[in-house]
């Protein structure tokens, strides 16, 4: 949960039993422009030209004016205390550490993390302290309030921080950001009701696969043979690429007109035409079969979900990201603050993600790129909140969710068994079913070759990490995923 990133936030209210949305994504600076990449595209990943307008204070305050009840230093008091007081390195802090060497070996601010003696990462374990000028930073934000990212001391810190680094965002990009707060999007899921993030959150794709695939009416019996594995593997991959080839034409919505689209992905109508078109023993031909009017064209993650359910039955999913490990590779050294790569997301040559590209997404000034982030809230037929769920992964936070999703809901699995079962991917380009190692018998993925599936197999440490509540009538249930090594807790 970066301040120098964004968020998009799912917000329910069980009194009313409505759900609502803070989008708080990066914005592109007011200088971007469509072709700033084109000559060297790999600048959207790392260095100063990367970093969008962060959005992440600015999403708390909103939701803090909104919902919140503690005064506002109280909120910041615990990452205050963090930074002033150092915290252990994580396993998984360890393995992203040890992936950004390169660059974090070129920084100055980001020698804390390394062993000054052999010049290697923090081991897990190691205790660390950050920059004092982040802790500075938390200090004036509780004192002066979020405001003062945008218009006060901080936000001066920062635009001299970004001028220097040689960014392209001014002090009007920080001054003018707001974040957007508007109805999550609802969908029948049988008798529940599912509350997603509309885009630029992919709630509305993770909404398009399960309309697809409930009308199978899956039990945990559709699991119980190798062959009866494969087919329903074989259906959700291909609910999965129907629903991405619709990804590419959504986008921020104050730029282009989606209303219909995304109608359409949350309709159960749009399910069963798109379920009628899956072949249970093969796949279809080419993307444009699956409906994607893009070509083929030929991932490390900085994100972070965080998943809440109150005594009151009020609940939230965010989902918090610098967009990769470190985001753009540079701190400010006034502020402290590790600055997001977000303009990544948009529409460039060298996707991290490897996702398809579309002028629903292309750069314009001010607009928000498109996000795989997807948190997720469903709530049973008396309005009480039967899970909340959300994922870090980039584009495997789509399946990801999906999976876990029905893991409770039809195959009868309880939520650490949901979380913990080896996962499956497919985001139609490239048209690979991606698999996670060990977790699928060698005669389970011949059925699936069988049909037609290229497949590959990845790490766990590759994949997606999913934070994830449950409720039933008699208990509450919570599961941080083992892949990222998270926590839970209970007040």
């Amino acid at each position: 949960m970066g301040i120098g990133g964004g968020h998009l936030m799912n917000v329910y209210n069980r009194k009313e039993r409505h759900a609502t949305a803070i989008d708080a994504r990066e914005v592109a600076p007011y200088e971007a422009t469509e072709d700033m990449f084109a000559q060297q595209p790999e600048n959207s990943d790392k260095g100063p030209l990367s970093i969008a307008v962060p959005g992440e204070v600015m999403g708390y305050h909103v939701a803090h004016q909104k919902f919140g009840q503690l005064p506002w230093a109280e909120l910041v008091a615990p990452s205050l205390e963090l930074c002033e007081k150092g915290y252990h390195v994580s396993q998984h802090m360890e393995r992203a550490l040890d992936i950004a060497l390169p660059y974090i070996k070129e920084h100055e601010q980001y020698q804390i993390y390394l062993n000054a003696e052999t010049g290697k990462p923090h081991v897990a374990g190691t205790v660390v302290k950050p920059p004092k000028n982040l802790c500075k930073t938390y200090k004036l934000l509780a004192e002066n309030g979020p405001m003062d990212m945008y218009n006060g001391t901080i936000a001066k810190l920062l635009a001299e921080d970004l001028q220097d680094m040689g960014s392209i965002i001014l002090a009007d990009d920080l001054e003018s950001y707001e974040a957007d707060v508007i109805n999550s999007i609802t969908m029948d899921l049988g008798d529940d009701t599912l509350y997603v993030v509309p885009p630029v959150s992919s709630g509305s794709v993770v909404a398009h696969v399960l309309a697809i695939l409930q009308g199978y009416n899956f039990t945990a019996q559709d699991l119980s043979t190798e062959e009866l594995k494969a087919r329903t593997i074989h259906r959700f991959a291909e609910a999965m690429k129907f629903a991405f080839a619709q990804r590419p034409e959504l986008g921020d919505m104050h730029f282009i007109d989606a209303r219909e689209l995304v109608s359409r992905l949350n309709s159960p109508d749009f399910g069963d035409q798109n379920r009628a078109k899956i072949n249970d023993s093969h796949v279809l031909p080419d993307a444009q079969a699956y409906g994607a009017n893009f070509a083929a064209i030929e991932d490390l993650d900085g994100t972070s979900n965080l998943v809440v359910l109150a005594p009151n039955g009020d609940a939230v999913s965010v989902t918090s990201s610098i967009n990769s490990y470190f985001g753009s590779g540079l701190i400010g050294p006034r502020t402290g603050i590790v600055l997001n790569n977000g303009m990544n997301d948009f529409a460039v040559k060298n996707n991290i993600f490897a996702l398809p590209q579309s002028q629903s997404n292309k750069i314009e000034a001010h607009k928000r790129a498109m996000s795989s982030q997807s948190p997720i809230l469903l709530a049973d037929k008396d309005g009480n909140m039967k899970m909340v769920i959300g994922a870090a992964g980039g584009s495997k936070i789509i399946p990801a969710v999906v999976e876990v999703a029905a893991n409770v809901l039809w195959f009868g699995k309880d939520l650490r068994q949901a979380v913990d079962a080896p996962r499956f991917y497919h985001q139609l380009m490239p048209d690979v079913l991606e698999y996670e190692e060990d977790g699928f018998t060698e005669s389970l993925l011949q059925l699936l070759t069988k049909r037609g599936h290229k497949l590959k197999s990845i790490s766990v440490k590759t994949g997606s990490v999913v934070t994830a509540i449950s409720r039933n009538a008699t208990a509450i249930y919570a599961n941080a995923d083992y892949r990222k090594r998270g926590g839970v807790a209970g007040f």
